[in-house]
């Protein structure tokens, strides 16, 4: 379906993403300077200088504990910034049950160290983070089956939903044909996303999921929403999307493309 890989591809280009473990509140390690390397790989991808870290990172060799799960972490979102997506999976793949278990551990605090609380909260965002890639990484290769249990595990760890994520798990359910449950997921999304480009696309995709059931009253109702701030150009493009094909010759419809804003 155009209009619900649309979203995913606008989604992965312009999201913002979630804050990395702050460099101020990394876990107590090694200490040395293995480990302020490792930090300062840390505050460089914070501000976006992918290369730089990049260089640092694959310099460090002799990282272990706490500083080498941090630097393999954070080695794969730097390939994934950088397209290498294979690169990328494979380091996260084989950090992942290791910060599982660190994040486990640490949620014991054994030996009720002052630092426990905090190195927690690190691994628990850095262990979040690592969802978030990897559901993106396995969805953006076309795999809906690994990718969705990777995103809905992120959101129960935030503890909160998610409209990306929640418009990705829309797409896989869709390619399952399962429009109810696709349906829901959109609008859930819808209501997380703050006002823009992806709250239009969100309310264009519930229109589509309508629209492929037939139901001229809601596909209209919703893609009208779409268009109050996206313009006419929503419209435009569900006169193409084959999943308005059962209501584009209704009334409602036709009604609204009459009126339709400009863009």
């Amino acid at each position: 379906m155009k209009s619900v890989i649309a979203v995913v591809v606008t989604a992965l280009a312009l999201v913002v993403t979630w804050a990395l473990l702050s460099p101020a509140a990394a876990p107590a390690a090694e200490g040395g300077s293995t480990n302020e390397k490792v930090l300062q790989v840390w505050r460089l991808y914070d501000e976006g200088e992918v290369e730089r870290a990049l260089v640092i990172a694959e310099g460090i060799h002799d990282a272990q504990g706490d500083s080498r799960l941090i630097l393999t972490a954070l080695i794969g979102f730097l390939y994934e910034k950088q397209g290498r997506d294979d690169e990328a999976l494979r380091r996260l793949d084989s950090v992942k049950p290791a910060l599982r278990e660190a994040l486990v551990e640490s949620a014991r605090g054994d030996g009720g160290e002052a630092v426990a609380p905090v190195r927690h909260r690190s691994f628990l965002r850095l262990y979040r983070d690592v969802l978030r890639a990897r559901g993106f990484l396995l969805y953006a290769g076309g795999n809906c089956d690994e990718a969705v249990p990777e995103l809905q595990e992120m959101m129960a760890v935030v503890g909160t939903p998610n409209p990306l994520a929640l418009s990705i798990i829309g797409s896989c359910v869709y390619r399952g044909r399962e429009y109810d449950e696709a349906r829901e997921y959109f609008e859930e999304s819808y209501r997380w996303y703050e006002p823009g480009e992806l709250k239009d696309q969100a309310a264009y995709n519930v229109a589509a999921m309508y629209g492929i059931q037939g139901n001229a009253e809601e596909s209209v109702r919703w893609l009208g929403t779409a268009s109050e701030s996206g313009g006419s150009r929503w419209i435009e493009a569900a006169g193409e999307d084959k999943d308005f094909d059962p209501v584009r010759g209704s009334e409602a419809f036709q009604e609204l493309s009459r009126r339709a804003p400009g863009p």
